[in-house]
């Protein structure tokens, strides 16, 4: 099968930003909550931070915990603190607690990335934000991390962190297992450059959402003439099982992402 290179790779990546949260469950004491996205139900307390929050921040919310595609023209949305890169002693943080003692108190840290793409053909760019998230039980220790990204992802043998042109819509992605954690499963989100309809904006627009329990995927219903970007999310869980019981959820659990450079499928 042919391939061309255009030798553009994404933007270098470094976490952007930071936060941590402690949440009750509303009348769960042995399992967790949770949406479809990767945010948590519970009621939010106001933890007693090491730096001034800013206003809009004073009420928790673990919302927009998750890895996807940044609408163009929009800034990557912040969390209050910067990027803890190294150890840092923060000493004893102290939260006010009126709810229920029978309810689950569940901890949650998220590191945000935004990785910048080369669009083809283009001279703009798209911005994805890429999450490295985490959910225990309230530490009593160091706060360490449960689970690491995917290595050597790739798309049909070739590392899928190159631009690349193919030109056979039979793609297969392989991945090794993260150097820290034991995954349950992986989820494999392909985004599509397309035209949105409300005033013909370009960006890319998610199209399909795959689960895999083992290190590899053959991507389904993928067209000559598009350009995709593939996100493979690696996730832990304390119950979950991705053949199962995929939607489960006990803690610890987290999830932590990886971003492919932009993969045309050319037309013949």
């Amino acid at each position: 099968m042919g391939r061309d290179r255009s030798g553009h790779r994404a933007s270098p990546a470094s976490p952007g930003s930071t936060n941590y949260f402690v949440n009750a469950q509303p009348y769960l004491p042995d399992r967790q909550g949770v949406p479809m996205s990767s945010s948590i139900h519970g009621l939010p307390f106001t933890m007693l931070r090491p730096a001034p929050m800013p206003t809009f921040f004073a009420i928790e919310s673990l919302s927009g915990c998750g890895s996807t595609a940044q609408l163009s023209g929009f800034a990557p949305p912040p969390f209050p603190f910067p990027p803890i890169v190294t150890d840092v002693d923060y000493g004893q943080l102290t939260c006010g607690d009126p709810f229920p003692g029978a309810w689950q108190r569940l901890f949650q840290y998220c590191q945000l990335t935004a990785v910048t793409l080369p669009r083809p053909k283009s001279t703009a760019t798209d911005t994805f934000i890429l999450a490295n998230r985490q959910t225990t039980a309230i530490p009593t220790g160091a706060v360490t991390p449960i689970l690491s990204a995917v290595q050597n992802p790739a798309v049909n043998g070739a590392s899928i962190f190159q631009t690349t042109t193919l030109t056979t819509t039979s793609v297969n992605l392989t991945w090794n297992a993260p150097a820290i954690g034991q995954p349950y499963g992986y989820y494999v989100t392909v985004y599509q450059l397309g035209t949105l309809t409300n005033g013909g904006t370009e960006e890319y627009i998610a199209v399909g959402h795959y689960g895999a329990a083992k290190t590899s995927i053959q991507v389904p219903f993928l067209a000559t003439g598009n350009t995709y970007v593939f996100l493979i999310t690696s996730e832990t869980d304390g119950i979950a099982n991705m053949e199962k019981n995929p939607l489960r959820a006990k803690i610890p659990n987290g999830e932590a992402a990886v971003i492919s450079a932009p993969i045309t499928i050319a037309t013949p």
